[in-house]
């Protein structure tokens, strides 16, 4: 989102653990999900087709809520994508870039997957969980 990205002086890294407080009832356990969702969208439509971690130090992350949010996403890149190809000229020339479909992959059920959560219940956990990520990520990307 631009607007977030302006107010926070570029946005959010990826590949950056970014701590998200406030006071109860502003939206924390919100953007966070929705933030882990999003970084699931296709290169093809502005993404980064990464995965996420969730670290969960109140017990508010909710599973079926980050369904939904999944759902709207894939429903809205879809919507997109028909969007792009109604607006594409029937006679495409050899220099026009082609319509790009959205993945097959690209399911909530798949968006879900890639979001990674761990619950922590004190600040020794949390830090043991922030201190694990590297090797937790590389046993991900299959390295060792």
């Amino acid at each position: 989102c631009k607007g977030i990205d302006t107010l926070l002086g570029g946005g959010f890294c990826p590949c950056e653990v970014t701590e998200i407080v406030g006071v109860p009832g502003v939206g924390k356990t919100q953007l966070a999900m929705q933030l882990c969702v999003d970084a699931s969208l296709p290169r093809e439509f502005g993404g980064v087709a990464g995965e996420s971690v969730y670290i969960d130090s109140e017990g508010s992350f909710a599973p079926e809520r980050m369904l939904v949010m999944a759902e709207a996403l894939v429903s809205h890149v879809h919507a997109s994508a028909r969007r792009r190809r109604e607006r594409q000229p029937i006679h495409v020339h050899v220099h026009q870039p082609k319509f790009v479909a959205v993945p097959q992959h690209f399911t909530s059920e798949n968006i879900l997957k890639g979001v990674h959560v761990f619950r922590v219940h004190d600040e020794a956990s949390q830090k043991s969980t922030i201190y694990s990520l590297p090797n937790f990520l590389r046993e991900k990307a299959g390295g060792s």
